[in-house]
């Protein structure tokens, strides 16, 4: 009988495999921060680009946006024809209270409400496919709340906003560290999936 580690290993390379496109692909996470950058990025070949979107940065009060850096970005990474995957995170202080960017928010619509901001301003743009649900959550410099928070303010809720801004956008998660096989019994992959895997289209470690 194969080990539960061995079977989730094997679903997701399954997961990578249908990711790409026909053909063989690569990708490199990059923050395109200037034309400099970003031509070096295109030179390397690579198809897809890992990006992020700080809802810190962006959502400067609630409903109130500051698109000009991220657009930036956008626009290098669709000049030069590359596939980006966006990653979501980073809480605004205004959402939890005034406290740090890895604290949940105390709403749980808020970050939903972002995603599907996010999601359709570029929904339009052919070569944005696919977005991730807050970096790695794992660790608590980036999310400093439980397992459960996460399901319930992040991943489900930014799931379906991203789903319903434009149905074949992709979504990724849980975006976990290379810890989680070490962890199984508070952020294994496993449980993940097992609770909210219906809401995740690719799986990302």
């Amino acid at each position: 009988m194969l080990k539960k580690s061995t079977v989730l290993l094997s679903i997701l390379c399954l997961f990578f495999l249908c990711f790409a496109d026909a053909g063989e692909e690569h990708g490199m996470g990059s923050g395109l921060e200037d034309n400099s950058i970003a031509n070096l990025v295109q030179g390397l070949g690579v198809s897809w680009v890992r990006l992020s979107a700080y809802w810190k940065w962006i959502e400067i009060s609630k409903g109130v946006y500051d698109w000009s850096a991220l657009d930036s970005v956008i626009n290098r990474g669709t000049n030069r024809n590359l596939k980006m995957f966006i990653s979501i995170g980073a809480t605004p202080s205004w959402a939890n209270g005034g406290k740090a960017d890895n604290v949940p928010p105390l709403n749980n619509t808020d970050y939903g409400d972002f995603c599907f901001a996010v999601a359709n301003r570029y929904k339009n743009n052919s070569l944005v496919k696919a977005y991730g649900m807050w970096n790695e959550p794992d660790v608590s410099m980036f999310w400093n709340g439980t397992r459960q928070q996460y399901q319930n303010k992040i991943l489900i809720p930014g799931s379906k906003k991203i789903h319903q801004a434009k149905s074949t956008l992709l979504v990724g998660a849980p975006e976990l560290s290379d810890d989680w096989p070490n962890d199984q019994s508070h952020w294994g992959l496993g449980l993940l999936l097992d609770t909210a895997g219906a809401q995740i289209d690719v799986a990302t470690v």
